[in-house]
């Protein structure tokens, strides 16, 4: 059996998927489909992939994040160079797809990389090195939004000209892509593509961790960014949410914060968000989608959903019979 495999490499986390008998699935290993993309290292620069020892790291060993988001986008506060942000990249996309094939025997035909669809040639060059490196053959590179629109399925012959927004704003970037289909053909045709590589959750977290520092008097330095992550996912589904921040220091700081706080701080990011929906939709001329596709950890979050429906009721053809509509979230 001959399957296609896809790779997500994400700033936050991680997802593998195959494609087999014209079906997609998504990778799961003991219930969890995504691993996180931060790796462990030790002073002497040994590498460890175990994403279950993030939280707790053995002793000497220190947790790299935003690994993406500082090849995306080299920092000069980075502490590691590019050579060794490629390798920390390489060593989880492995660990990711060694755990499938040891778990699955069918030959792989063709493996696939995502990239954010605003992502420079150079970027997708070394998205290219590091897959040869793991030893993906048949090598292809998709903009992330495209390859959210094939993972709902959309492989059906359209029978009218469908228009889809796809939304795809993840831990690190935001893309936008206008996708159009014709009648009797499958194909997805990218019309518009806009993206922004410092508009994602991370700086979401950076928001968040200055206004709990402001509030509680502590260096936001010393608050590791992914206890402030934890606390802003919990936000989703709770009006106020109070947690012990762990600093580095060894300091710990009872804080709370509540929804309404997160997305009052966090609302320039937003309206970034809308200004590249509305970019796109104006270039295009389209006053309205048929279908809406948002994917990513921030679209989880109630605000930014009220956020993308705001949007999406600014453009309607009064001139035209109501066009169908659906989320896909």
């Amino acid at each position: 059996m001959m399957i296609t495999v896809g790779i997500d490499f994400g700033t936050g986390n991680s997802v593998l998927s195959y494609c087999k008998d014209n079906e997609s699935y998504v990778y799961s290993r003991n219930g969890q489909k995504w691993i996180p993309s931060d790796i462990l290292i030790e002073s002497d620069g040994y590498i460890e992939c175990d994403h279950h020892l993030l939280k707790n790291p053995p002793d000497g060993y220190s947790r790299v994040s935003g690994i993406k988001r500082n090849l995306l986008c080299p920092e000069k506060t980075c502490a590691y160079n590019i050579n060794e942000l490629l390798e920390f990249a390489y060593k989880r996309i492995l660990y990711l797809f060694e755990q499938f094939t040891r778990q699955n025997d069918e030959k792989i035909s063709q493996a696939v990389l995502t990239c954010p669809a605003h992502a420079s040639q150079s970027y997708r060059e070394l998205l290219i090195e590091i897959g040869s490196k793991v030893g993906l053959n048949e090598l292809a590179i998709i903009d992330e939004p495209t390859a959210a629109a094939v993972h709902q399925g959309l492989r059906d012959i359209p029978t009218y000209e469908e228009r889809f927004l796809v939304v795809d704003w993840g831990c690190g970037t935001c893309d936008i892509s206008l996708i159009e289909r014709y009648p009797g053909n499958s194909d997805l045709n990218v019309k518009v593509v806009r993206g922004d590589n410092h508009l994602g959750g991370l700086d979401m977290d950076h928001l968040l961790r200055d206004l709990l520092a402001k509030n509680y008097g502590f260096n936001p330095e010393e608050c590791p960014l992914w206890q402030i992550e934890e606390m802003k996912i919990h936000l989703s589904a709770n009006d106020l949410v109070e947690e012990e921040l762990n600093l580095l220091n060894n300091e710990t700081f009872p804080v709370q914060v509540s929804r309404n706080e997160l997305e009052d701080c966090i609302q320039p990011l937003i309206v970034k968000s809308q200004e590249l929906i509305r970019e796109a939709l104006e270039e295009s001329y389209w006053k309205e989608v048929d279908y809406t596709i948002a994917t990513g950890g921030p679209m989880l979050m109630p605000a930014v959903r009220r956020a993308m429906n705001e949007i999406l009721e600014d453009y309607k053809d009064e001139d035209q019979p109501k066009r169908k509509k659906k989320f896909y979230w």
